[in-house]
């Protein structure tokens, strides 16, 4: 049964200001329309931050075009719009109307709400623009960046599905990557190491993961055996002749649902 809508759940909005997602969005929308040569600014920062094994070009070369990329206004301007979001506490971005049967997590090409796939861009711009601060003879700004890498992956952490957690380890384990290199070649102070240190904590608990895999739980319980419908034979048909992780990609992709919401309307369901 759909849920009432005042059953909101635990996905109430945030407060804006404490709401990284918008900044995110602007930063990432600022680069997509920025032109450069016969791509966008983020299309071009996207070449130079995930290299392709087929990319012709010398490693100092790509490092060259991203060193100049990064001192554009454009660039600047996002990276501290990332850097601002990073340091707000909650991510939570809904569409123009709040629908618990549209999903944050959709990624249809037409849907004009600003889909997770590209945060992972994000934190390779910051994790990129430490590596050319150190190199510019900028440890400290390399150090700052550093650790807002590590606030924007823990920026996830309430994300209520396993994707969206996922992604928070996959930003976690790039940002432990570039401070591995950074050190490298200048090693953080006693306050960077013990910011670092906090930071890296932040990540050992299993919480965030047993959350969104308790939604899913809930969601797929229901979809699967108690959802007398046709779909749910549909969604038994999809597990037995495919696979378990073509059974999530149908709920989240070809349905998509406020998953967390949904799941919350149906605890209340069952328990009545």
């Amino acid at each position: 049964p759909p849920p009432p809508p005042a059953c909101r759940g635990p996905l109430a909005p945030v407060s804006p200001a404490h709401n990284a997602a918008p900044l995110y969005q602007a930063a990432y929308l600022r680069l997509e329309a920025e032109p450069f040569g016969d791509v966008s600014m983020q299309k071009h920062l996207d070449t130079n931050t995930w290299v392709r094994p087929d990319d012709l070009r010398s490693p100092a070369a790509i490092e060259s075009e991203l060193h100049e990329a990064l001192k554009q206004e454009v660039c600047v301007e996002a990276l501290r719009l990332i850097k601002k979001g990073a340091s707000r506490p909650d991510y939570r971005f809904i569409g123009k109307a709040y629908n618990y049967t549209n999903s944050p997590f959709c990624s249809d090409e037409d849907d004009d709400r600003f889909r997770m796939v590209n945060m992972f861009f994000l934190g390779r711009l910051l994790n990129a623009q430490a590596r050319i601060q150190m190199a510019d003879g900028d440890g400290n700004g390399a150090w700052t960046t550093a650790l807002a890498s590590y606030r924007f992956a823990n920026s996830f952490s309430k994300v209520p599905v396993l994707v969206g957690q996922m992604l928070r380890m996959a930003l976690a384990t790039a940002a432990t990557e570039s401070v591995r290199n950074l050190c490298a070649i200048s090693l953080p102070d006693s306050k960077q190491i013990d910011e670092l240190q906090q930071w890296i904590r932040t990540f050992d608990t299993p919480a965030p993961f047993a959350r969104s895999m308790d939604v899913e739980r809930i969601v797929i319980d229901h979809q699967l055996f108690r959802n007398p419908s046709a779909q749910a034979r549909m969604l038994i048909d999809i597990v037995q002749q495919n696979s378990f992780v073509d059974l999530l990609r149908h709920i989240y992709y070809l349905k998509p649902v406020r998953i967390a919401d949904y799941a919350f309307h149906l605890r209340a369901y069952h328990r009545m």
